[in-house]
């Protein structure tokens, strides 16, 4: 084990930490804001009781009905990061002068001073690749999506560190219909075939960086159905309820990663069901300045029925506002955190940006967790 490969290790080490994404659990968590349209996230993360875009088919298909158009798209690339990201860029570039062929004793400090400051933030990355395609209809909806997440932790007391990783990526292909029963009311469903690919592993950083390891991922293949309904009680006011995942399956199998490839069959699990209820208000009001137009009120309460989650994590509330015909701003609360988000639609071509909280802690206002998510797609 020569010193280079040691120092090679260490920045790996690094970058892996910066692209650690979701959250800190022993495993990234199943999260219906992954397939959250980022407008809904600058929301509060509201999307049952409005339709807001493409994305209705994952969010509530029920509310495909009332879309004012057709879409089809393309790309939909998304990526973000969260507030802590800063410190290990900026980690990485103070350390690009510090790893020579010999190190200092005050280098070797500054480098210790790194990791152990660095076991108390926890920077994200959240991505996808361009393979996301779709039309969404206003009365079907066909595509593929995918999302990929990180999760790294380092933890320990020098100089014995391990770490654990955590991914997950997720392939996902789907089908939805939706159907107008009156002019109110209207009932979707939405099919889904997913392909997962797992890694939840814990490692000692010397074991990672002598190579003594071997990553075992989990591959799954699975099914799943999501309902809603969306009711328009007032041309103002419309409610919609959702039930994600009532029907899922997903068969596991472990895979080596190694020159052997050796594969076990695991045990099926299922996606967590989801029951939620959302409310959206589209006041008929004439704005002060002319710039601003169609506002829109949004209120949602998700996993209604989980009676281990705090009442107040499941609250998400925003609002929109559409500016200068080419710009639309949103804000709100998630689990007691803001949000705040702009979108801009430049014909073809729809960018997106979201800024806003979530809650890590068992209760609404322990542990927030900011993130910046930005979206490129090219919709026609």
């Amino acid at each position: 084990m020569n010193r280079s490969f040691l120092k090679i290790s260490f920045i790996a080490v690094l970058f892996l930490l910066t692209l650690s994404a979701h959250s800190y659990a022993t495993e990234v968590e199943e999260n219906d804001f992954d397939y959250a349209g980022i407008r809904n996230l600058g929301m509060g993360g509201a999307f049952i009781g409005f339709p807001a875009d493409y994305n209705a088919p994952l969010t509530n298909p029920a509310g495909m009905s009332f879309l004012p158009e057709r879409y089809f798209y393309i790309l939909d690339t998304r990526i973000g990061v969260n507030d802590d990201i800063k410190y290990f860029v900026d980690a990485a570039l103070s350390l690009k002068d510090d790893l020579g062929e010999s190190m200092t004793s005050d280098q070797m400090t500054k480098i210790a001073d790194i990791v152990t400051e660095g076991i108390t933030k926890k920077p994200q990355i959240f991505a996808t690749m361009p393979l996301n395609i779709g039309i969404t209809a206003k009365s079907w909806a066909i595509g593929i999506t995918n999302r990929e997440n990180v999760a790294v932790r380092l933890f320990g007391l020098a100089p014995v560190y391990n770490i654990d990783v955590n991914f997950r990526a997720d392939v996902l292909a789907f089908a939805a219909i939706s159907h107008k029963f009156t002019p109110k009311l209207s009932v979707g469903l939405t099919g889904k075939y997913l392909v997962r690919t797992k890694i939840a592993e814990t490692y000692n950083l010397l074991e990672l960086a002598g190579g003594d390891f071997t990553p075992k991922l989990d591959l799954g293949f699975g099914i799943g159905a999501d309902a809603g309904v969306f009711y328009n009680v007032f041309d103002s006011l419309s409610v919609g309820v959702t039930v994600k995942n009532f029907i899922s399956s997903i068969s596991w199998k472990q895979m080596t990663l190694d020159e052997t490839g050796t594969s076990i069959p695991l045990d099926s699990t299922k996606l967590p069901m989801n029951i939620g209820a959302g409310i959206a208000f589209k006041p008929d009001i004439k704005i002060p300045l002319k710039i601003f137009k169609n506002p829109i009120f949004v209120l949602d309460m998700d996993d209604i029925t989980n009676t281990d989650k705090n009442i107040f994590k499941k609250i998400h509330a925003g609002f929109s506002l559409d500016a200068l015909w080419l710009f639309n701003i949103r804000g709100g609360i998630n689990q007691g955190w803001t949000t705040f988000g702009v979108g801009v639609d430049l014909f073809f071509l729809q960018l997106e940006y979201a800024y806003y909280g979530q809650e890590l802690g068992v209760l609404p206002g322990q542990i927030p967790e900011y993130k910046h998510m930005a979206s490129l797609a090219v919709r026609f």
